[in-house]
Formats: structure tokens, sequence, C-alpha cells
């Protein structure tokens, strides 16, 4: 599979619990925003929304986290965030 997205900063993969096999989404980040992507039920990335995460700012740091949560670093602020509100 291919993405060819200009301007890419950074690219984190991330699982969906600590339980998951395979990793569910991609967070991409360029100068100014954060995109997540998923994969589908016909195994396609489309782009999705997680509560709690900041996209409208680059992200320069993503991963899991102990919990099932989420740690994504901004140029500002970190947050947690708990994945299990999908």
């Amino acid at each position: 599979a291919s993405v060819e997205l200009a301007g890419i900063k950074g690219m984190w993969s991330l699982r969906e619990s600590s339980m998951a096999a395979f990793d569910t989404f991609l967070v991409v980040t360029f100068v100014s925003e954060t995109r997540v992507l998923a994969i589908n039920m016909e195994d396609e990335l489309e782009e999705t929304e997680v509560d709690g995460f900041e996209g409208e700012q680059q992200t320069l740091y993503c991963g899991n986290a102990v919990h099932d949560q989420f740690v994504q670093v901004l140029p500002i602020v970190s947050s947690y965030i708990p994945s299990c509100i999908l």
C-alpha cells in the first residue's frame, strides 16, 4: 500500500488496545495539522476522529501508553487519551 501526502513531518502507528494483535491507526502529522487514519472493514485506510486527539496542530510524538491510552505530544502541551473512548 502507498499513501501519497506531501509535507508529512511524522508518522506513528497505534494499537486500539494492548490486547490488539495489530496496529489499527496511522497518525500522520504536517506543519499545521495532524490526521488519524484507521483501517476499515475492507482493510483500507480512511480518515477518522479520535475524541481528545488534537488535529489542529503538528504532533511532535504519538504512541501507545499503559492502560490502553494514547500519548500525543504537541509543541505546547502533552495529552493522555483513553483509547477505550473510540
